[in-house]
C-alpha cells in the first residue's frame, strides 16, 4: 500500500472519535499522546462497584464518561478496542453471574458483538453498552424484587 492510502486508511477511523458526517483534514489532527491507563483503572473500578450495587446511575455516567469524554482526542481505534473488551467482559460477566439469557437482553443466544464494530462513533458504543447494562439490570429487577438505581 502507498503512504498516502495508509494515511487515508487512518483518517477514515478518526469518524469514530470526532463523529458521523465530520470533515477531516489530516493537517488539523491534534491527538492525545496516550489515555492513562490509571483513568481507564479508575473507570472501570468504579463500573464494577456500581454493577455490585446495581447502580445505572455510575454505570451510565462512567461509560459515558469513558467514551464520550476520556477516549475523546485519543484518535487510536485500539484504545477503543480495548475499552470495548473491557465492557464486554463486564457485560458478560453479569449475565453469567445472574443466570441472565442473552436472548432477553440482546434478541439472540449471544453478545452480538459485531454490532459494536458497525457504530460511526464512540457515543453510539456508549449508548449502546448504557442500554445493554440497563437491560440487564431490568431483568434483574424484575426477577430479584430490588429496586434500581438511576
Amino acid at each position: 500500500m502507498s503512504g498516502e492510502y495508509e494515511k487515508l486508511l487512518k483518517l477514515i477511523q478518526y469518524r469514530m472519535f470526532l463523529g458521523k458526517g465530520s470533515v477531516i483534514f489530516g493537517d488539523s489532527i491534534i491527538t492525545k499522546t496516550a489515555l492513562e491507563p490509571s483513568l481507564v483503572q479508575m473507570r472501570t473500578d468504579k463500573i464494577d462497584e456500581a454493577i455490585g450495587k446495581k447502580d445505572m446511575s455510575v454505570i451510565k455516567n462512567q461509560i459515558t464518561q469513558l467514551y464520550c469524554n476520556d477516549l475523546r482526542g485519543i484518535l487510536q481505534y485500539n484504545y477503543i478496542d480495548y475499552v470495548n473488551m473491557l465492557m464486554l467482559e463486564k457485560l458478560e460477566r453479569l449475565c453469567k453471574q445472574n443466570k441472565v439469557d442473552y436472548e432477553k437482553v440482546f434478541g439472540q443466544h449471544y453478545i452480538p458483538v459485531k454490532q459494536i464494530g458497525d457504530f460511526d462513533t464512540s457515543s453510539e458504543i456508549a449508548k449502546w453498552f448504557n442500554q445493554s447494562f440497563a437491560g440487564v439490570l431490568d431483568i434483574l429487577e424484575v426477577t430479584e424484587g430490588y429496586s434500581k438505581k438511576g
